[in-house]
This record gives C-alpha cells, structure tokens and sequence, in this order.
C-alpha cells in the first residue's frame, strides 16, 4: 500500500480517491511498454528523416510508402499496448463506490495488500441495517415488511424507524438461542 488519504471517521464521495497501490510489476512492465512504443516513434521518425527526400534509395515512391506504414503499424501497436497497460495500473488505485462514512481502515502505508484482503470499510449511513437477537418466543411478532422503531443506548434522543426484510428460519446455537 502505497498511500492511503482518507481517516477514519471521514465522509466521502463516491469517486473520491481513497487507496494507491504501488504495483512494481505492473509499474516496470508500464515502463517497458513506453520505452517500446518511444522506440517505435523515433524509428518512423528516422525512416521519414531518411528517406522522404530520395524515395529511390528504399524502391521507389511504392516501397517507401509500404514501409512508412510498417512503421506507423508498429509504433500504432506499442502504443496501444502502453495504453492499455496504463489502464491495468490505473486499477492499481482505489475509489470509493459510494457516498459515505469510513468505518474503519484495516492497513497501513507500506504493508502488502493481498488480492480480495480488505483495506477500508465504508457504510451508507443513509442505509442502515440492524441484525437483533429475539428469543423464539418473539418471532410469531415479527412479519416481514413489519413497520419497526429501534432505539439505542449510544443514541440516547435518536429513534430510529425502519421494516423487517428479512426473518431467519433457523437457531443460532451459538448466540444461546434454544
């Protein structure tokens, strides 16, 4: 991870720049691919240079022109494929997907991110969604589509409203349902 500018707790936008992930190989590769396609340029550059003026040294006007566009051809080619190297590591940047709030960050400068690890965690705090324990007793109240109100011990004055979507059909043995 090459530099993270956001904080926890920040509000972003969807495309704001959140992540950079310094890629050597996809950097190097990049690099190459430059190199390749400014080679190419400078090739068609010199092969005009040379022979532009005096067509009669390369065949005549019909070889001249064949070859000029071999060049052209060759230096189209490097150039697409620096170009589309510079969109694979374009993908090496990360953007929020959209409007809300960092919840936590998982990383640090300088450590490796490995492919699918989470970096960031970001919530729509327009989109809340509340996972609650009920005893079994208590399902034969809920229905799905059920207007609810909850309220918090963090958010003393707050009530906050919403519907149930969804009603597991099975114990979680673990939370010490029975």
């Amino acid at each position: 991870i090459y530099e993270i500018t956001v904080e926890k707790g920040e509000i972003v936008e969807e495309g704001d720049y959140l992540v950079a992930l310094n890629n050597v190989v996809e950097s190097q590769t990049a690099q190459s691919l430059k190199d390749t396609r400014d080679a190419a340029q400078r090739d068609l550059e010199l092969y005009v240079e040379n022979y532009e003026s005096n067509k009669n040294a390369v065949g005549g006007n019909d070889e001249y022109e064949i070859s000029k566009r071999k060049y052209e051809e060759l230096l189209s080619k490097a150039e697409a494929a620096y170009q589309a190297q510079l969109e694979s590591l374009n993908k090496t940047y990360l953007y929020a997907p959209f409007h809300g709030k960092i919840i936590d960050i998982y990383a640090e400068e300088g450590w490796t991110a490995l492919s699918g690890s989470t970096i960031i965690k970001i919530a729509n705090e327009n989109k809340k969604i509340f996972e609650i324990e009920l005893d079994q007793e208590d399902f034969e109240f809920l229905k799905i589509d059920q207007e609810v109100e909850i309220t918090l011990d963090a958010y003393d004055t707050e009530v906050f409203t919403g519907k149930v979507l969804e009603i597991p059909s099975y114990v979680n043995q673990e939370a010490g349902s029975d």
